[in-house]
């Protein structure tokens, strides 16, 4: 096959394949750069994702501690409230109840026989002093006295009033261990 024969000039030929590599190196260039805005563009919004979820955490992290504090606070008030509990526990445990004293004295008391004073001078001993219309009525209630909650029934002193007829006494009362406990 015959070659091509070109009849333009040697510098026309030049100018073309000037223009030709230019316009493929401004394609290039072009390129690059689209490609490189492309890129920008995207890193910028791949950051502003970032940042917009690390805001988020830490808003979370935020209301997470909020909880936790408020949580601390309840755990403080009900350990407050233990104590409380513990210290009620132990007063009940430890309190006198004289109502058992004054119940167990109600019962055994006679119709004739009146109570006059009555101390306590210790946990363990109740001193009574009282007056009784017979002999028979005082015996009658330090029978009555004797039980679980007293153990041991002293009687101190009895003496006959001459005007009335009626026996004064005093009485000293050993209460039983745990007696005026509930």
């Amino acid at each position: 096959m015959p070659e091509d024969i070109s009849l333009l000039p040697k510098e026309v030929e030049k100018k073309r394949e000037q223009e030709a590599r230019s316009r493929l190196l401004r394609k290039a260039s072009l390129i690059l750069l689209v490609t490189s805005l492309t890129l920008g563009a995207s890193s910028l919004i791949y950051s502003l994702v970032l940042s917009s979820q690390f805001s988020n955490l830490e808003q979370n992290i935020a209301s997470e501690k909020s909880k936790i504090s408020s949580l601390s606070e309840i755990e403080l008030k009900a350990q407050d409230l233990e104590a409380r509990v513990d210290s009620l526990k132990s007063i009940f445990e430890e309190g006198v109840y004289f109502s058992n004293l004054l119940t167990a004295l109600s019962k055994a008391v006679p119709v004739d026989v009146s109570i006059v004073e009555m101390t306590v001078p210790s946990e363990g001993t109740v001193s009574v002093s009282g007056v009784s219309r017979s002999y028979v009525s005082l015996a009658k209630f330090l029978l009555n006295l004797k039980g679980e909650l007293f153990e041991v029934v002293e009687l101190r002193s009895v003496s006959l009033d001459q005007q009335t007829g009626e026996a004064n006494f005093d009485l000293n009362l050993k209460v039983a261990k745990g007696g005026l406990k509930q």
